[in-house]
C-alpha cells in the first residue's frame, strides 16, 4: 500500500502584509532621528513570501524624508531576509524625520504591489496594507518655558474677576509643543496667602499637560494655565510667588525650563505698586 506524503506548499503567492518592526507603536522619535519600518509578506499559508514588490508610502511629507528614494514618488522595495531581523519575506524602509518637523503623531504605510487575493473583497484588501504609527517627540534639553503675564500678577482683595498665569512650551526654533507635563507650586505652600484653584478645591501644587488655549484673546498652541485666588482677606500690601517647571525637565540648561510668577496682593481700599 502506498503511503502519501503531506508536503507543505510555500509556494502560495503573498496575500498580507504584516508590520514586524517597530514591536510597539507609536514609534517614538525626535526631530532629525532616523527611524525604520519592517513589514513581511505573508501567504495564505502563513509562509512569508520573498521576491514580492512592496510600495512604502509617506502620508506626512511636512514630517517624514524617506531616505534611499530614488524620487518624490513611492518607494518600491522587493521582498528578501532582512539583515537587521533575520525575517523572511521582507521589506525595510528607512526614513528620517525632518528637523522643523511638527510634534505629534503621523504614519507611514505599505502596501503589496499586487496583491494576489483570488476575490477583490474589502477584508483582503485591507489585509494587503501595514502601517506602522510614529510619534515625534521635543528634545527634553531644547524645550523653553515662557510665563504670561511677565509682569506681576494683581490680586485685589474682594475682586470677583478670575486671574490666571499661562506657561508656554517652545522649543528652541520656538515651535509650540503639546502633551508636556508643567508642574506649578506655590511658594510657601500652605503657609501662602494665594492657592492654585482646581474648581472650588485649592491646591499648593499643580501639575497639567500643554494644549491649545485663549491666551490673551489669541488661541495659543503648547500651554497650561492655573486659576490663581486668595485664600483669605488681607488686610495689608503684600507679595506672593508661583513657581513653574517642566516634569522631569533637569539637566543642562535647566533654568529654561523653569520659572516664576510674581504676585501682588493688594487690599480692597489699597492701590497696587507701581
Amino acid at each position: 500500500m502506498a503511503l502519501l506524503a503531506c508536503v507543505e506548499d510555500r509556494s502560495a503567492p503573498a496575500s498580507s502584509l504584516v508590520t514586524r518592526f517597530p514591536a510597539e507603536q507609536p514609534l517614538k522619535l525626535q526631530p532629525s532621528q532616523e527611524g525604520a519600518f519592517v513589514v513581511q509578506a505573508m501567504n495564505e499559508d502563513a509562509f512569508a513570501v520573498d521576491d514580492v514588490e512592496v510600495m512604502f508610502l509617506e502620508l506626512d511629507d511636512d514630517r517624514f524624508e524617506l531616505l534611499e528614494a530614488q524620487d518624490s514618488g513611492p518607494v518600491v522595495r522587493t521582498t528578501a531576509v532582512d539583515e537587521g531581523t533575520g525575517l523572511r519575506g521582507a521589506a525595510r524602509l528607512r526614513f528620517r524625520v525632518k528637523p522643523d518637523a511638527p510634534y505629534g503623531v503621523a504614519q507611514l504605510a505599505a502596501s503589496l504591489v499586487r496583491p494576489e487575493h483570488g476575490g477583490a473583497t474589502d477584508a483582503a484588501t485591507a489585509s494587503s496594507l501595514a502601517q506602522v504609527s510614529v510619534e515625534i517627540v521635543p528634545d527634553i534639553l531644547k524645550v523653553r518655558l515662557t510665563p504670561h503675564p511677565v509682569e506681576p500678577l494683581v490680586l485685589k482683595v474682594g475682586a470677583t474677576e478670575k486671574q490666571y498665569v499661562y506657561v508656554q512650551a517652545v522649543d528652541d526654533q520656538g515651535q509650540p509643543i503639546d502633551k508636556l507635563e508643567i508642574y506649578a507650586e506655590v511658594f510657601g505652600g500652605v503657609d501662602s496667602p494665594v492657592a492654585l484653584m482646581d474648581g472650588d478645591t485649592a491646591h499648593a501644587r499643580s501639575t497639567r499637560t500643554t494644549d491649545v488655549d485663549i491666551v490673551m484673546g489669541m488661541v495659543t498652541v503648547g500651554v497650561v494655565r492655573w486659576e490663581v485666588r486668595l485664600k483669605g482677606a488681607v488686610t495689608t500690601p503684600t507679595t506672593a510667588q508661583v513657581r513653574f517647571g517642566l516634569v522631569g525637565g533637569g539637566g543642562a540648561g535647566a533654568e529654561s525650563r523653569t520659572g516664576k510668577f510674581d504676585i501682588q496682593i493688594v487690599p480692597a481700599d489699597a492701590e497696587p505698586a507701581r
